[in-house]
């Protein structure tokens, strides 16, 4: 490159700093190797050519002078090679496969000629690649056609290795990392939820050219991460006009019910959730503009269902409640357009969208009235600039727009209704139990990326990579609720606490809660603005094609804060202002009363520095066999939710105590029946700004909001074994630490609370008792921890910090095996074992038997998927799966809160040692996480096709079946749990009170779903 272009790229990069984003993951392919003769001498200055349907014209590269070529900048696809130098014979290797990120070697060997005589290589194209760390699964178009997935890309997150849970925003951790750490992309561009992290955008199914799935040994272009991403790739067209029109079909008839009704009534169940009617149709198109110049991709698909819920018909205050179901409509469009500016410049841009209406997270334990109606409209726009400057350099510019606007509502005839809610059954009836929301999460993302190869340079050659990005992040939320009202009610009692036999005295009759928003839309709205700089530089530095040593560091800056807020608070003349009022006489101000509030910048602030280093050496020197070992540092990402409590609080759901003392069952206003607040009036946050912004540890203040961090160790063996055929043995070890805290604090002795380690002597008063033997569950004797009512509660409130008493670590063998779709059939799948676990003390009380197994521990986990073809050209798909229990109890993300049992401590005790009344409740583990399991999972899903080819295309008809092997499960309550009431300290007499649902049946799973589809491609 000339200097003045290595000028033009490094002002191009500065103005670019800015406003650039994403994670910068590569979203093509190289192809390197050396051309030599039939002795093994190098051959320079031959002509090498890339041909495919994938490539605007085509790729071509000159032999160096010691017969090395590289390919570099390849859309996924399959290619031809051809070298060709006079006086040798012209040599040609077709079927090259080309996969998202991957570097493939490809050696070829010729012999002199004086004729124009051309060679046809036909062995084994290469599938290891022996030159990147990561560990990676790519799922190609052939597979996403034929395998039984449900057309989602959850599905095939079900079966990557080491995976567990699904994708989505709280749920979905690969290695043991945190729920929603694995970065996301769609054509290089961020996809991700600004407010909880995840999966925001996903591309519609037949708009997907290929799925790369990285678990681990990540790069150092790809930051906030726990440690995996997932880059999706998706078609752009080509030469030719080509297109498909599908339909997906199920319905009420075609799903096998594998209970009886008399084993249903017997069990007390409702039948297993089912399609009444499941219609899916889509149309693409795609095909050239301009041929070689200007393509076009278009899809478009729509979908409507209406699925039953497994909800049990009830009766609740003399109404009888049925079984309801959940329709669904979602319109889905997508277009791409890919232009060759010039020889050395690609362009494209893309436009996904998803509109949905639905019911929003039924559960068992709900009635109609009470569902959220669900309103969700997102669409993403990204674009990429693909510059090359000669055959060595070539630059990214990524550019996108990821938008999601979602309503939750409630049902319209209950909108104005009281909430109910009964704590032992855990029903819910009258209004929603959280406020409406209306909600707008907003990503804008840019990246500019240099890559640079050179050769020959401290005896190898080197692929350096260098990037800046800047991520913005926008959460605005607005939230009402027609009647702010919650009544908490106990096995059907609304003296909630009087059906416990609790003090009434010191706790009342029970207890309601109090919603302070305004009732409409628009009257309380807060803002949430995140950020993210980073910038990295790597290099890949290959010995002699055999030895590569991969190093890199990223640097990222976080901050965000909050962006202002207003609300019209509830209505003068309703129970919940009038509360707020007489909660004023005690704290000074009416948390029920209108407010408006400025932003506060830079509530969080943190910088990260993450060094990645690895190793990946050809063992034989043919590209068939590499160990590699990796290790990095990285930092998950920092949505806003993580440091959204220095914010106005606009939508609170205060709870009260509640002392019914006129006997008519319904909470009057302050001087009729009497309150307290449930949690102290300490919970009530002071609302100036310099209050708020205490309530996030900021930069340079002790446990100071960070991003949590992940150390992995990758050590793996990858060969070829036969054609198409790869094995990988890889071991990976994840240490996790500081994680997400909500901790008290005292504000004046900046003090914190949480922790015996922390807290002042004395502040944490230790009782003991001996829970007894429930089933096979032991007796066990542990020590809890109620707070002294002798402390300064005035100046104490909930803070967001690091938690630097977290940890989480993951061991795990993985054996994996690929055999790409070829002659007819492919086999995929992987043989992990694995232990994973973790502690979150959010108090003393987490700390006790809390070191255990998670929700991500799966002893062992067998996933199996392939595609062959069957006589009479019929295609036959499976997907197999076998999760061998995980522990009882959840627990595994900082957010979670596994316990077995909740002690109810004395009231005398409680008096006798001035401790605090408002923490007699307390949650515990009786035995490390883990000891009780669940019981292990299988299943297999099949499809069955047949193809039929005409002069216009193929017509393609299937049928998928899900639960093939007709498996059926019974779950019921095997943690007695539920509230132990000792008579005092260090004994083991009292009462147990046990879990309304243990030993009782708690849910079923037992269908056979059988889904039509036919399918002409053209």
């Amino acid at each position: 490159m000339k200097p003045r272009q290595w000028l033009g790229v490094l002002a191009l990069g500065l103005l670019l700093a800015p406003v650039l984003t994403a994670q910068t993951g590569r979203q093509t392919g190289i192809i390197k190797g050396m051309l030599t003769d039939a002795s093994g001498a190098p051959l320079p200055g031959a002509s090498v050519v890339a041909e495919s349907p994938v490539l605007m014209g085509k790729m071509a590269a000159v032999t160096d002078e010691n017969g090395d070529y590289r390919l570099v900048n390849l859309p996924p696809g399959t290619y031809t090679i051809t070298a060709s130098l006079p006086g040798f014979k012209t040599v040609k290797q077709a079927g090259v496969l080309v996969q998202v990120g991957q570097t493939y070697l490809v050696n070829l060997q010729t012999d002199a000629s004086a004729l124009n005589e051309e060679i046809t290589v036909t062995g084994a194209a290469p599938v290891v690649d022996v030159q990147s760390n990561k560990i990676t699964s790519v799922i190609a178009t052939e597979l996403l056609q034929n395998l039984p997935l449900s057309r989602s890309i959850n599905g095939l997150f079900n079966i990557t290795a080491g995976s567990a849970g699904n994708i989505a925003a709280y749920s979905g951790s690969i290695h043991g990392a945190n729920s929603g750490s694995t970065a996301y992309e769609i054509d290089g561009v961020n996809g991700e939820s600004p407010t909880t992290g995840g999966m925001q955008i996903s591309p519609q199914y037949e708009s997907i050219e290929e799925i790369e799935i990285a678990t681990g040994g990540l790069p150092a272009q790809i930051g906030a991460s726990g440690g995996s991403f997932i880059s999706v790739v998706t078609k752009s067209g080509g030469n030719a006009f080509h297109g498909q029109a599908q339909t997906y079909y199920t319905a009420k008839g075609l799903n096998q019910m594998l209970f009886t009704d008399e084993e249903l009534v017997s069990l007390g169940r409702s039948k297993p959730a089912f399609a009444k009617y499941d219609v899916d149709g889509s149309f693409s198109l795609g095909g050239p503009i301009v041929k070689d110049k200007f393509w076009f991709f278009g899809t478009l698909d729509y979908r409507q269902n209406e699925y039953t819920l497994t909800n049990v018909p009830v009766t609740l205050e003399g109404t009888d409640y049925g079984v309801f179901t959940n329709p669904t409509k979602t319109y889905a469009p997508f277009l791409k357009l890919t232009s060759q500016l010039n020889k050395d410049m690609r362009l494209y841009v893309m436009f996904n969208g998803s509109f949905t209406r639905n019911l929003y997270s039924p559960s068992y334990y709900q009635v109609f009235e009470s569902t959220t109606r669900s309103r969700s409209n997102s669409m993403a726009v990204t674009a990429n600039l693909n510059w090359m400057f000669g055959a060595n350099t070539f630059l990214d510019i990524r550019g996108g727009y990821n938008n999601l606007d979602w309503s939750l509502t409630s049902q319209p005839d209950a909108r104005d209704s009281v909430t109910k809610v009964d704590d032992y059954t855990r029903y819910t009836w009258g209004n929603k139990q959280n406020e409406e929301q209306y909600t707008i999460r907003r990503g804008e993302t840019a990246s500019a990326r240099l890559t640079h190869f050179m050769d020959d340079v401290l005896g190898g050659n080197h692929e350096i990579g260098a990037g800046l990005e800047y991520v913005y992040s926008f959460d605005r939320l607005t939230v009402a609720r027609g009647n702010p009202l919650t009544m908490h009610y106990y096995d059907g009692n609304p003296y909630a606490y009087a059906e416990q036999g609790m003090d009434r005295e010191t706790y009342g009759d029970g207890y309601i809660q109090l919603a302070n928003m305004g009732p409409n839309e628009g009257d309380s709205t807060k803002d949430l603005p995140g950020n993210r700089i980073g910038a990295y530089l790597q290099d890949s530095f290959s010995l002699k094609n055999r030895l590569t040593v991969n190093f890199g560091v990223r640097y990222d800056f976080y901050w965000g804060g909050f962006g202002g807020a207003s609300s019209t608070g509830t209505d003068p003349d309703g129970l919940a202002y009038k509360m707020g009022e007489f909660v004023a006489e005690t704290i000074g101000w009416n948390p029920y009363a209108a407010m408006t509030w400025d932003s506060i910048r830079k509530t969080m602030q943190n910088h990260t520095l993450s060094p990645r280093i690895g190793l990946s050496y050809d063992i034989f020197g043919n590209g068939k066999t590499a160990f590699k070992i990796a290790w990095g540092r990285y930092y998950e990402a920092m949505p806003v939710m993580w440091f959204s409590n220095a914010q106005a609080s606009i939508q609170q759901n205060y709870a009260f105590n509640w002392w019914d003392d006129n006997g008519n069952h319904v909470p009057d206003d302050p001087g009729i029946d009497t309150y307290y607040p449930r949690d102290d009036y300490w919970s009530f946050v002071e609302q100036d700004l310099s209050a708020l912004r205490l309530l996030v540890a900021g930069k340079g203040e002790q446990y100071q909001l960070k991003a949590p961090w992940n150390n992995e160790l990758v050590l793996s063996v990858s060969h070829q074994l036969a054609k198409n055929l790869s094995v990988k043995l890889q071991y990976v070890n994840k240490l996790g630490r500081r994680d997400h805290w909500d901790t008290m604090y005292n504000v004046a002795t900046e003090t914190y609370l949480s922790s015996l380690q922390d807290a002042p002597a004395g502040f944490w008063v230790p009782f003991t008792t001996t829970v007894p033997a429930v089933g096979d569950w032991p007796e066990s004797t542990v020590t809890i921890y109620v707070p002294t009512n002798d402390y300064d509660w005035d100046n104490v409130v909930w803070r967001q910090a690091s938690n630097p008493y977290s940890k989480r670590l993951y061991n795990g063998v993985e054996l994996t095996f690929d055999k790409r779709y070829a002659n007819g059939w492919a086999l995929g799948g992987s043989v992990t074992l694995a232990k994973s676990k973790s502690i979150t003390p959010y108090d003393p009380n987490y700390v006790v038997n809390g070191w255990g197994a998670d929700i991500n521990d799966i002893p062992m986990a067998i996933k199996l998927f392939g595609s062959f073809r069957m006589p009479l050209d019929f295609i036959g798909s499976f997907i197999y799966r076998h999760l061998e229990g995980g522990p009882l109890n959840y627990g595994g993300n900082f957010w979670d809160k596994s316990m077995d049992v909740s002690v109810y401590v004395p009231d005398a005790w409680l008096a006798a040692n001035d401790c605090v009344t408002w923490w007699n409740w307390i949650g515990v583990q009786l035995e490390p996480n883990g000891t009780h399991r669940q019981s292990s999972w299988d299943n297999i899903d099949f499809r069955l096709e047949k193809a039929f080819k005409f002069r216009f295309g193929t017509v393609s008809v299937f049928a998928d079946v899900f639960n093939l092997l007709g498996n059926k499960y019974v779950y019921s309550g095997l943690n007695p749990g539920g509230v132990w009431y000792p008579d005092d300290e260090n004994t083991s007499s009292g009462t147990r009170e046990l879990d309304y649902y243990y030993r009782r049946v708690t849910s079923v799973s037992g269908l056979r779903t059988f889904k039509l589809s036919a399918r002409i491609t053209f």
